[in-house]
């Protein structure tokens, strides 16, 4: 027999559901909007829908599933980038590239780490490059049969003084799942930059196979995904 969602779960759905429906409302409303305007106004519009589609499907990628699939891990932590380049970095002149091994895992695990790879790069967007100017981000992605190790560079100016406890709410989203991923996270913040890594020890990571004996297959070269 199937056992009933908790209250907690049926909330989490509720309010995913909500939120899209409101996304959708928004959409609607620029796109009205924009069939009535004309010149600068219009191109502003458009680039207000294009911010808030990409943030529908920023919204979409970061829902909980629900079913116990299989994903691969690279290509969805690809979208995330993406859709926050889009969103967060492009206006502030910010490029991202990521590096990622292929690898399988579950929907679970990839949807933990596509939070934590969300809330770090959120965090870069709004606190790294105050000063304007724009700049770089690198993400890296590598896996074995038990961890996976996440680290994300930019090349801000870099707040936080290095070794000091981090601080926020999405800092303490970033702590508490690295943790229920059973592994842990650091930060190093200078005046050239910040490095955050996440290394996650998974007991029951699935690997595909390797072919005679290959090793894992790593991206050939990095994949820009700004906009």
């Amino acid at each position: 027999m199937r056992s009933r969602p908790s209250p907690e779960a049926l909330f989490a759905a509720e309010l995913c559901h909500r939120v899209a429906n409101e996304f959708a409302a928004l959409s609607a409303m620029v796109a009205i909007a924009k069939r009535a305007a004309t010149g600068q106004s219009r191109e502003l519009l458009e680039q207000g829908e294009k911010r808030v589609n990409s943030f529908a499907a920023l919204h979409r990628l970061l829902i909980a599933p629900t079913k116990p699939d299989t994903v691969e891990l690279s290509s969805q932590i690809e979208k995330v980038c993406l859709t926050i380049a889009e969103t967060r970095l492009a206006p502030i002149a910010v490029s991202l590239t990521l590096r990622a091994e292929q690898c399988e895992t579950s929907a679970r695990i990839a949807w933990m780490l596509s939070v934590l790879v969300s809330e770090i790069l959120t965090n870069a967007a709004k606190h790294a490059f105050r000063g304007g100017g724009g700049g770089t981000i690198v993400v890296t992605l590598e896996a074995d049969d038990r961890n996976i190790a996440l680290r994300i560079v930019d090349d801000g100016t870099g707040d936080v003084v290095s070794g000091s406890p981090m601080s926020g709410a999405g800092s303490n989203i970033i702590a508490e799942l690295a943790r229920t991923l059973g592994g842990t996270v650091t930060r190093v913040s200078t005046p050239q930059g910040t490095i955050v890594e996440v290394i996650a020890s998974i007991d029951d990571f699935p690997r595909p196979p390797s072919p005679q004996g290959e090793s894992p297959r790593r991206s050939d070269d990095a994949a820009s995904v700004q906009s």
